[in-house]
């Protein structure tokens, strides 16, 4: 049976599960906790109410029941309420469809099955949809949902505070969503609408979305850790003046694969206005350490297009598998192209590689025409390289061979990194992933369908707590990871008696 316990001095109800899926309400009005280990049911358009916190404890799973238009499952954190979904590397927080557990055997072919998650703030915003509001600050209605009569207002987003804290979302991995509400109208995996810079968003995957991965609409809110896999349309889109950090970013696209003709769009689409199309705050991202994994010679598709008064600054990443690199739009008003000219964008210390070798030059690798800007010599010189990483790309499900860390011998590795930005921490490798171990270990779908290239072993050690061995044995010249403490350790050598000797890297 169900475990229902409501405090009513704090106005606080927690729901646990002991047997079948537990059912969310659709409006959720008190301070709710779902309980860790447990299995909950999203039915229709989930809403945490202006005012209330919905807390997930680790080890949750969220089950969405199959529906689309306005019956679709979604839940939306409206603007001014909170949510605290806090998962762990070993025991994370599952939203998918409830056919994950009724049929089971989901893959990247699987989308649309249930809508997403959606999180709204007061964030700043520098244009809407229709280019009209009242005031000094635009709100909008968030995109890929067609509210009840009533409920207008709470798909609502945008303000003037850009470091309101919407919670935390960690160690979330979020599977199968996209469903359609219209035609050509999806909802995105995660959703974030005038997101502050107080809200922590780290450790989050997309897995097999019909549309977007992420995508974001104003706000100030920054990213680490996130994961975009086989969207159908872009890894991480940008709208409405958003002004951000990303670091350690991995998106690999859909390619047709399984004998399904769907493919997705671009790595990034990074916009910076909707209407009006020059009205500040200036969109800005600032990102590094990513790895894009495009469609290879499938498809000829373009890892990243920036337009609609955007600019961008990427430093030490990894692009490969795309036939172009770069798109920059002149925008009819010439607002990103003067963006262009006024050095707003840079792309420093990052490697690129096309599918097509013939593209693989200083002049091959941008996206060229009367439309868009040029040239782009210097973003693919200086710092950057052409060269391969030579990283291992693979999207079969089980086979074990997608292997997105860089060898010691990788340009990854041997070349220097350039400088980042304050808020960005400087890497000693480029891309995503460092030689040493793999962050989307243990708690994503990749990793435990079998994506991944199988490398070291996690023990539970009883004293020291979780530990990862790089060679899954400790010997000389393996690598080992403490979890509490976040440090590795390198096993330098052992003396006559046993003891070894460690070196903290």
């Amino acid at each position: 049976m169900n475990k229902i316990v409501i405090a009513l001095m704090g106005v606080v109800a927690s729901f646990g599960n002991l047997g079948a899926q537990t059912p969310i309400p659709n409006k959720i009005s008190t301070n709710l906790t779902l309980t860790a280990n447990s299995e909950y049911l999203l039915s229709g358009y989930t809403y945490v109410m202006p005012g209330y916190t919905l807390t997930i404890e680790p080890g949750v799973t969220i089950y969405a029941e199959e529906g689309t238009g306005s019956s679709a499952a979604a839940l939306v954190v409206t603007r001014g309420a909170r949510i605290h979904a806090e998962g762990t590397s070993t025991n994370p927080i599952v939203f998918t469809s409830i056919l994950d557990k009724t049929v089971g055997n989901l893959d990247a072919d699987d989308t649309g099955l249930w809508g997403g998650v959606c999180i709204l703030g007061n964030g700043i915003l520098n244009s809407n949809k229709s280019g009209s509001f009242s005031g000094d600050y635009p709100t909008n209605d968030i995109e890929g949902f067609i509210p009840a009569s009533g409920d207008e207002g709470l798909i609502n987003y945008g303000g003037s505070d850009n470091s309101e804290s919407s919670g935390v979302f960690r160690y979330v991995s979020l599977r199968h969503g996209g469903a359609i509400i219209s035609e050509g109208n999806e909802i995105n995996g995660l959703t974030l609408g005038g997101v502050g810079s107080g809200t922590v968003i780290d450790h989050v995957e997309v897995y097999a979305n019909k549309d977007d991965a992420v995508e974001i609409f104003g706000g100030a809110v920054s990213l680490s850790h996130i994961i975009c896999a086989f969207a159908y349309d872009d890894g991480l889109d940008l709208d409405q003046g958003w002004l951000g950090q990303v670091q350690h970013l991995f998106v690999i696209q859909r390619a047709g694969q399984g004998g399904n003709t769907d493919k997705g769009d671009k790595g990034g689409e990074w916009d910076g206005n909707d209407k009006p199309t020059t009205r500040g705050p200036k969109m800005l991202l600032q990102l590094a350490n990513a790895t894009f994994i495009g469609m290879g010679t499938e498809s000829s598709n373009t890892a990243i297009n920036i337009r609609a008064n955007g600019a961008a600054e990427v430093y030490n990443s990894i692009f490969i598998e795309y036939n172009k690199m770069l798109q920059i739009d002149k925008d009819s008003d010439s607002a990103t192209y003067n963006r262009f000219l006024a050095g707003e964008s840079k792309f420093e210390g990052n490697i690129w590689y096309s599918s097509t070798p013939a593209n693989n030059t200083v002049t091959g690798l941008a996206v060229t025409g009367e439309a868009y800007c040029s040239p782009l010599d210097a973003f693919f010189s200086g710092t950057n390289q052409i060269v391969d990483p030579g990283l291992t790309v693979s999207r079969v499900l089980g086979a074990q061979a997608l292997d997105v860390q860089p060898a010691l011998n990788s340009a990854a590795v041997t070349t220097a990194t350039a400088n980042v930005p304050a808020g960005l921490t400087k890497t000693s490798y480029k891309g995503a992933f460092d030689p040493y171990y793999n962050w989307a270990t243990g708690w994503t779908k990749l990793y435990n369908d079998g994506y991944f290239v199988a490398k070291g072993t996690w023990f539970d050690h009883p004293e020291w707590g979780w530990i990862y061995l790089d060679s899954g044995a400790l010997e000389n010249g393996s690598y080992v990871y403490f979890k509490n403490t976040d440090q590795w350790i390198w096993v330098a050598a052992s003396d006559a008696s046993g003891y070894w000797t460690y070196l903290f890297k």
